[in-house]
């Protein structure tokens, strides 16, 4: 019972640690801005997508017009701004697209690019690598977001409730009318959350170049659905729409639009987000670490338990978790590593001192010479592994050690992530050299 506990325990901190880094990075990578433009791009191509989908349909149910405009009266979305009246009346006017049909089509093209493009931007973002995409194929990428985008509008429609109507009276589908019906009846309310979190998810996975595991995508997809569908409830709850038509007429409907097409994008960017951290959770934890370390030390946050940042740092401050399987301790006196070894693993040092010698190659009673003493805090072994060397000193445990060891793949990506580690390694490079140099100077020389 007490290890059940303890897992769950771990794994709510786990969450946590992880919604927290993806609120940071969702402020630091400006997609507010990206949602905001997504929502620009969305309204733009809704408007003449309707038409033409709107024209269809009314072309093929010409006797049934009011169960059309009903068809669209419970569609996220579009059932802001579909006007019954006018759609049962003056639409039905238009027998031919002619030539306002063609420049809608124009129109659906171009907003639909625009929508596409702010889309791959904000992903690219928040999606970094080092892979690269040819233009053509970046191009197909955007075409296909496109469709994408008219595809989700039609499966909204047509899987929605006021489209059992359609299904019923033409008998679309005689043989599963008995199961059908009453399955759908039943998802019918969570089908337009369905779609999103299959939209999300294609989108995470297949339109940036450096794309998150499927695991990933598919745990951000259901970040976004979920929490749009709570936000979308809260919202109907919060918002009368009664009043809003009375304040602002037929603005009213576009204004509750565009507040849900705009947080559906806010949503849809912070799942992005979500999954690059859940894929790259290990290299952004330890960076959490590191950083809510060299805080704790410079603000004293053991003794100021009251501070404003206290719950942010202390949730990062142990390597709980993940980063387990990357700790290793060393007694008294143990090896970790010694002078002339292959390895290239990188050690980061959590708690004890850890003491370097260096042996001297002439001296043939084969005797070391302290060169200094780590303290908690401090990277060592990432010469070798930056220079392709053997390793240059022997490292011991002057005390009881907990070390964090990197493979070198892991601290590649860390220095991708963590600006301020450059600066950092620089200088402690910088400070060991000089600091070699005076022992040596004082009488050892290899």
């Amino acid at each position: 019972m007490k290890n059940f506990l303890t897992k769950i325990k771990i794994a709510f901190k786990t969450l946590t640690q992880r919604l927290v880094i993806t609120l940071e990075l969702y402020s630091e990578n400006g997609l507010a801005n990206h949602s905001a433009a997504g929502a620009y791009g969305f309204l733009l191509s809704v408007a003449p997508m309707l038409l033409l989908i709107a024209f269809f349909i009314l072309t093929a149910f010409k006797s049934v017009p009011e169960a059309v405009a009903t068809l669209f009266s419970n569609i996220p979305f579009l059932n802001y701004i579909i006007d019954e009246q006018w759609l049962t009346g003056n639409f039905l006017a238009v027998t031919k697209l002619g030539i306002s049909g063609i420049i809608s089509v124009i129109c659906i093209l171009w907003a639909g690019r625009i929508l596409a493009l702010s889309m791959q931007r904000g992903l690219k973002i928040i999606f970094k690598g080092t892979k690269k995409r040819n233009f053509f194929k970046d191009t197909l990428i955007t075409l296909a977001l496109e469709i994408a985008v008219l595809i989700f509008v039609f499966m909204l429609i047509f899987g929605s409730q006021p489209a059992l109507f359609f299904y019923r009276t033409f008998d679309f589908i005689p043989k599963l009318s008995n199961i059908f019906f009453p399955i759908f009846n039943i998802v019918s309310p969570i089908y337009p959350i369905f779609i999103l979190w299959l939209i999300s998810f294609f989108a995470y996975l297949f339109t940036p170049v450096n794309s998150p595991n499927k695991l990933a995508a598919l745990q951000g997809a259901l970040f976004c659905a979920i929490s749009y569908g709570v936000t979308s409830l809260l919202l109907d709850v919060i918002i009368n729409r009664a009043n809003y038509n009375l304040l602002y007429g037929t603005l009213g409907n576009v204004i509750i639009m565009l507040v849900n097409v705009y947080f559906f994008f806010i949503f849809f960017f912070a799942g992005a987000q979500f999954a690059f951290v859940v894929d790259t959770f290990d290299i952004l934890l330890f960076t959490k670490l590191r950083q809510s370390r060299i805080k704790a030390t410079e603000y004293s946050l053991k003794k100021n338990l009251f501070s404003r940042f206290d719950f942010i740092n202390r949730l990062f401050l142990n390597p709980e978790g993940k980063l387990k399987k990357y700790m290793q301790t060393f007694k008294p006196g143990e090896k970790i590593f010694s002078q002339g070894d292959s390895g290239n693993d990188i050690y980061y040092l959590l708690d004890g001192e850890v003491e370097v010698i260096l042996y001297s190659t002439n001296d043939g009673n084969n005797t070391g010479k302290t060169l200094s003493v780590y303290k908690p805090g401090i990277f060592f072994g990432e010469m070798g592994y930056l220079l392709s060397e053997k390793r240059s000193a022997t490292t011991i445990a002057k005390t009881s050690v907990c070390a964090i060891v990197l493979p070198p793949s892991i601290f590649e990506k860390i220095l991708m992530y963590d600006t301020n580690l450059d600066r950092a390694l620089i200088e402690n490079i910088t400070r060991r050299l000089k600091n070699t140099n005076d022992k040596l100077s004082g009488g050892v020389k290899s």
